[in-house]
Parts: C-alpha cells; sequence; structure tokens
C-alpha cells in the first residue's frame, strides 16, 4: 500500500471521468474494484443572508468566532 499522501498526489493528477483500480480489503479477502472518479460535491455550502433577524446574527457571529 502507498502511503496517504502519495495516493492524494495521484488523485489530484487524475481527471474527472478517470478509471481507476483500486483494492480493498474485507474480512481478510482482497477485493478487486474499478471506480470511475467523478466530480466532487460540497454538501455544506454557506451563503451569508443580506436581510438577518437579531437572533440570527448572533449566531452567525458566534458560529464565525469557531472557524
Amino acid at each position: 500500500m502507498q502511503n496517504a499522501r502519495q495516493v492524494f498526489k495521484d488523485i489530484r493528477a487524475m481527471n474527472v471521468g478517470d478509471s481507476v483500480d483500486v483494492v480493498v480489503e474485507r474480512d481478510s479477502k482482497e477485493i478487486d474494484v474499478k471506480v470511475i472518479l467523478q466530480q466532487r460535491i460540497d454538501h455544506h455550502i454557506f451563503e451569508e443572508m443580506d436581510e438577518l433577524t437579531a437572533e440570527q446574527k448572533m449566531l452567525r457571529n458566534a458560529w464565525k468566532k469557531n472557524l
């Protein structure tokens, strides 16, 4: 197995739609899987709202302090 740094380096050099052969170990058995790289989907995208209630402003400010 390659180290994680090399794996991520290899993935960054690939393109969406490229086919990748992956070997997974399950229950002490190796399984060969061919996967197709897909576009990454960002699930948590935050957009600032223009008009906020006082409570929303308070929550937003508290959240920003923890970034």
